[in-house]
């Protein structure tokens, strides 16, 4: 995505949407049903957008399992894990993920972002959203959501937050100099010393600045609250519009109020999402088209299109129009406005009954679904991006096995002589996602005989911890300062210890900034983004991280190794600690870290609601992946940890592992 400013260029992002974007996708003959649980997929989606030149992958995410399980693969993996597995097999294409900053904390986010960063090089993007509803509230000790207003402004101040972690690192304050044993300035690392309306975090970041010195930030919204946090603080702004009017007015309304703030708009692009059917004639295309949406279960469509309309899934008649009596005006909503506004809008506009509606959408909520031919597909890209609609699309694939629509992007026909002219770029985008410096900131001056999986007790693993277990290694003759951020310099021990024989690596964590900087580097890299970015380039070695159970929740941290373990095809362990340093404490809204008591039992809490969280699937063999079936739950190597207070969670995982094998 070429944020710069200058010439006007068209960006496209692929969706990648588990197992596609229409509802029925995975049960086509070019469908897989398993498609969601494998980093296969994604890797193998992720390189022909990049081989087709596209911008950047990207990858939407809530933190709840829906009713829709039913009929459809819903988000499982969680989407940074999924991305640092992708870094280690690409090299130019943009990683974009959402994150909640309903249900996360800011210095997590930070630090897992500042690492997708370093990991890709400079190709990280954060797509901050609330999320709404109910059922994700009650897997973070809520019974109810948070009201939309409060979300938002907690959002503001989250990604504020979020920014000013990433700039507690000058970005001259890394030194090097192993001759005089300076390894950095810390009067050039500066605490963030925030404290709000929803948090107080010292910082600060103990990860050094990435390459992109801050990642993309992106914002997807249509609400008045949601245009107000694009305007003020987004890079790149995903929407939702069936109309080239609508599209129009959005893009105004974002830009305007941009303006009104004082920033440069030409440094904010505004992506409708776009889902395709490509063929080789539209006649094909249409064809295709009309079998998918034969493919969406009629029970799944008024299930979804009742819960965006807020009225009872009842009250909705297949073969008639919208029950236009039950439907409240768009600011009584709590959840999805964007979508709550396009949908409605599109159905009275054409009159379509309930079941029509269904179709027309995929299965989906909203977003604008075309078929047709390369050309036919270039000209309403072209209309949107001339017109003042659009900066580019964020495109949804319809089936997961065989992005055909990608691999047209890339074939002479996707773009006709004529048809887009001096839109699509020649060559790719720069490495970084985004090529100039950040708004505001300066440019920066297992075992070989072994099985895979690990089926029995760890032996020997080697533990990476920065640049060395000794403080001063960093200084030896050919040791480089910087080792300890650098994707490569982790990748060489990884694949020495697995040809080694070894069973695993491990990553210590603390979730601070701890010891003398200036004399020598600590764990930097998120463990988990690291570990999967390893995980991807190896393919026996077990890989265990480092995870609190003070400054985590216990649903979110579930889901990243389980998602680790799929993305290692059951090779994930977890060390569960009690963190008691004071200043992580300070970066979770404390003042000091607490009771040795209360940590424990905490920890005891937290590590059985993710054993049960794990647990929260069946073991029918039809249900399980093959990764499933060939690997254990990951183990909880536990050493208890430690939180504030006591969380709760009542949902299940959105991505089962196997029971464990008995001991």
């Amino acid at each position: 995505m070429t944020l710069s400013p200058g010439r006007r260029h068209l960006h496209l992002n692929v969706n990648i949407f588990q197992s596609g974007i229409f509802a029925g996708a995975w049960r086509a003959p070019d469908g897989d049903p398993r498609a969601a649980f494998s980093l296969d997929r994604y890797i193998t989606t992720a390189r022909i957008a990049e081989a087709a030149k596209l911008d950047a992958v990207f990858l939407a995410d809530t933190p709840v399992l829906t009713p829709d399980i039913a009929h459809r693969p819903e988000y499982a993996l969680e989407p940074t894990v999924i991305l640092a597995g992708i870094a280690a097999h690409t090299s130019r294409i943009g990683l974009i993920a959402t994150a909640s900053t309903s249900y996360n904390e800011p210095y997590n986010i930070a630090r897992r972002f500042a690492a997708l960063d370093q990991l890709s090089r400079g190709r990280a993007g954060f797509n901050a959203v609330t999320a709404a509803g109910p059922a994700a509230a009650r897997n973070f000790g809520l019974d109810q959501a948070p009201a939309h207003r409060d979300r938002y402004r907690r959002a503001a101040e989250f990604v504020g937050v979020v920014g000013a972690l990433w700039d507690s690192w000058d970005d001259d304050a890394f030194i090097g100099d192993s001759a005089r044993g300076v390894f950095a300035d810390p009067a050039r690392v500066h605490a963030t010393d925030h404290q709000g309306e929803f948090f107080r975090v010292r910082g600060p970041l103990n990860t050094p600045r990435s390459p992109q010195g801050r990642p993309v930030l992106v914002q997807a919204g249509g609400s008045p609250d949601g245009i107000e946090l694009a305007a003020a603080h987004a890079e790149a702004v995903f929407s939702a519009a069936q109309t080239l009017d609508e599209g129009k007015a959005y893009y105004r309304a974002v830009k305007s109020r941009a303006a009104a703030l004082g920033r440069d708009t030409g440094g904010i692009v505004v992506l409708p999402g776009l889902s395709t059917v490509v063929a080789a004639t539209r006649d094909e295309a249409l064809e295709r088209l009309n079998g998918l949406q034969d493919l969406i279960p009629l029970r799944y469509g008024l299930d979804r299109l009742a819960a965006l309309l807020g009225i009872d899934a009842d009250a909705l008649d297949p073969d008639a129009e919208l029950p236009w009596d039950l439907i409240g005006p768009a600011e009584n909503v709590q959840g999805l406005q964007t979508f709550f506004t396009v949908t409605p809008d599109l159905a009275r506009r054409e009159r379509l009954t309930a079941r029509q509606l269904i179709r027309r959408l995929g299965g989906g909520l909203g977003h604008r679904v075309v078929a047709g031919g390369p050309a036919d597909i270039a000209e309403t890209i072209e209309e949107w991006f001339t017109s003042g609609a659009a900066d580019g699309f964020n495109l949804a694939r319809r089936a997961p096995r065989r992005p055909r629509g990608l691999r047209r992007t890339r074939h002479p026909r996707a773009a006709p002589p004529g048809t887009v002219p001096g839109r699509l770029r020649g060559r790719h985008a720069a490495r970084p996602l985004r090529p100039g410096p950040a708004p505001g900131r300066p440019a920066r001056a297992r075992h070989g005989g072994g099985a895979g999986p690990m089926t029995r007790r760890l032996s020997l693993l080697v533990n990476i911890t920065g640049a060395g277990n000794h403080p001063g290694a960093w200084t030896l003759p050919g040791r480089a300062p910087d080792a300890y951020v650098d994707p490569d310099h982790h990748l060489r021990v990884a694949r020495t210890a697995e040809r080694g024989a070894l069973d695993g690596v491990f990553l210590a964590d603390i979730p601070a900034l701890h010891g003398d900087v200036g004399h020598g580097p600590g764990q930097a890299l998120e463990p988990s983004m690291l570990l999967t970015y390893l995980a991807a380039a190896t393919e026996r070695l077990g890989v265990v991280f480092t995870g609190s159970t003070t400054f985590n929740e216990p649903y979110n941290l579930a889901r990243r190794v389980l998602s680790l373990d799929h993305a290692s095809r059951g090779r994930a362990g977890w060390n569960a600690v009690a963190t008691f340093f004071p200043g992580a404490a300070r970066n979770f809204g404390l003042d000091t870290v607490l009771d040795p008591g209360t940590r424990y039992r905490r920890a005891e809490e937290f590590i059985g609601l993710v054993h049960r969280l794990w647990d929260s699937w069946g073991t029918a063999p039809s249900s399980r992946t093959p990764t499933e079936r060939a690997s254990p739950t990951p183990a909880g190597f536990a050493q208890p940890a430690t939180p504030a207070s006591s969380s709760t969670s009542r949902g299940r995982s959105m991505c089962r592992a196997p029971r464990r094998a008995a001991r």
